[in-house]
């Protein structure tokens, strides 16, 4: 049972993340590029429009070709450890909810942490800092920003994709706006 009124910190959830990613390998290994394409086409078969939502589809385009040209050693991530699938239980952090858990870049896993538990920066650098032993070079920051955007246009691709809406109108167009003027042209 979780402890109702215990909440996790960010040392704890970096350690925790750190004891997911040194498990041992499996077999399946995460494509964000197949998620966002199966999610595209759900939206597209259930006929649904956006069109702040279909701008952003070429920035995410060129961020995944760049992504995918990373050269990083897989290993195993639960690529949806929010809050909501964290609990405490007798001092300790545990992990829950395993559904998307794959082979994938540790660095995307922090980046769902940071934009699925809407981090400060401050807490963001603390995390990052906390997982790496030190603090991450312009290069990690930088891949750590592109996989926060995948995430959050994934994130918004999952709620358009369900069959009812489980996120009201307003809010999905919000979100949707401030991915599409934060994510980088050209």
């Amino acid at each position: 049972e979780p402890e109702p009124s215990a909440n996790d910190t960010v040392s704890q959830v970096a350690a925790l993340l750190a004891a997911i990613h040194s498990l041992p390998a499996q077999h399946h290994r995460m494509s964000l590029g197949e998620r966002i394409t199966r999610y595209e086409k759900q939206r597209a078969l259930r006929g649904q429009t956006n069109s702040a939502l279909d701008h952003c589809r070429q920035p995410i385009r060129a961020l995944l070709k760049t992504i995918e040209q990373r050269q990083t050693t897989p290993v195993l991530c639960h690529n949806d450890l929010l809050r909501a699938n964290r609990i405490v239980h007798r001092g300790s952090l545990w992990a829950i909810d395993w559904e998307y858990c794959a082979m994938g870049d540790p660095l995307y896993d922090l980046a769902v942490v940071i934009e699925g538990d809407s981090l400060t920066r401050q807490d963001a650098n603390l995390l990052v800092k906390h997982y790496l032993g030190r603090q991450p070079d312009q290069g990690e920051r930088e891949i750590l920003l592109h996989y926060g955007y995948l995430y959050r246009y994934l994130e918004i691709l999952w709620y358009v994709a369900q069959p009812e809406p489980l996120m009201g109108a307003h809010l999905l167009r919000e979100k949707t706006a401030a991915l599409l003027e934060e994510l980088p042209r050209g």
